[in-house]
């Protein structure tokens, strides 16, 4: 994949981790494949990390669930051994740990990137310790959690969400999956006092996310932007401009949110040393845009021309590209 994404100038480049180590056993798996490789005892996370390398995974990606059937403590010695597997491999640890107590196990675990914010308590000077001991990377991901209440919102509405798309990157298949709400009476699915239970807990998700990202930005750690798109409303492409802007709104200057999108990106990719800077040595990768995004980071809206290895693409041939069909490999 990564071959292939890096020869392609239309698209992103790409690393990838592959199948999710879990603490918990996910339903979401299919019979040809595995989504989630569940984490039963240490053994199984270390032949989890072995089998990922054996098939050429960029990182291991550990999914450190939490329920009251398997609290903090009893998953933790299984995310450590996973961390002391993937040093041993020579991978990246990238952690899935949303709340404090478990990040701060990612973080011993040697956890290159936790990949979303912690959400349930402040961030105290602890994690931060470690986080700066450890050289971890931070992907907030402010607003991912928004798109679930949204796509609620359209269901028990029955009309299509609306899309925050600018310059047009969203393909048509999705933008027609997106209008299902609309053609399909799923309401009943969705009650108002479930969505009334998901505002309130997305509202706090997001204050406590927001007020933890900029405890993290003060303490000089390594910052990425990042969104986890395929959730919910959570576009591939698109959803860069809303997560930009709640980082923005979090207390980080325009210019913090650039250098996160840019080099901080670069850097949780591992690979700082090909792209995410402007400098001799590194691949043309460059966005044009037609207003300052150090006076607002809304202006990354404003796309004129994207350039991807020295290839420069106008806007409306990339809008072009976003509507064609799918390459198929």
């Amino acid at each position: 994949m990564a071959a292939r994404s890096g020869a392609d100038t239309r698209g992103p480049r790409v690393s990838a981790a592959g199948p999710l180590l879990s603490t918990l056993d996910h339903w979401l798996n299919l019979p040809a494949d595995r989504q989630f490789i569940f984490l039963k005892d240490e053994a199984t996370a270390r032949e989890g990390v072995r089998f990922l390398a054996s098939r050429g995974a960029a990182a291991i990606k550990v999914w450190y669930i939490v329920t009251p059937d398997r609290p903090v403590e009893a998953s933790a010695p299984l995310v450590l051994a996973a961390g002391d597997e993937a040093h041993r491999a020579g991978l990246p640890l990238l952690v899935h740990a949303t709340g404090l107590a478990e990040a701060k196990v990612a973080l011993r675990a040697g956890a290159r990137m936790l990949v979303h914010s912690v959400g349930d308590l402040p961030i105290d000077q602890e994690f931060l310790d470690l986080a700066k001991a450890k050289g971890t990377i931070y992907c907030p991901t402010l607003t991912v959690v928004r798109g679930y209440l949204r796509m609620g919102e359209a269901v028990r509405a029955r009309k299509a969400p609306e899309v925050d798309d600018p310059n047009g990157c969203v393909d048509p298949a999705t933008l027609d999956k997106l209008k299902e709400p609309s053609r399909i009476d799923l309401s009943s699915k969705v009650s108002e006092e479930t969505l009334a239970r998901w505002a309130t807990r997305t509202d706090a998700t997001e204050r406590m996310g927001a007020a933890n990202l900029k405890r993290v930005a003060d303490a000089g750690i390594t910052i990425a932007m990042g969104t986890d798109a395929g959730n919910p409303l959570t576009l591939h492409g698109a959803s860069v401009y809303a997560e930009m802007e709640a980082m923005q709104a979090a207390g980080l200057s325009p210019m913090q949110v650039l250098v996160a999108s840019t080099r901080g990106a670069a850097q949780a990719m591992g690979r700082e040393a090909e792209f995410g800077t402007i400098e001799k040595g590194r691949w043309a990768d460059l966005v044009v845009l037609d207003a300052d995004p150090t006076a607002t980071i809304a202006n990354f809206r404003r796309i004129r021309q994207v350039i991807r290895g020295g290839i420069v693409r106008s806007l409306e041939e990339l809008r072009a590209v976003a509507a064609s069909p799918p390459v198929k490999p």
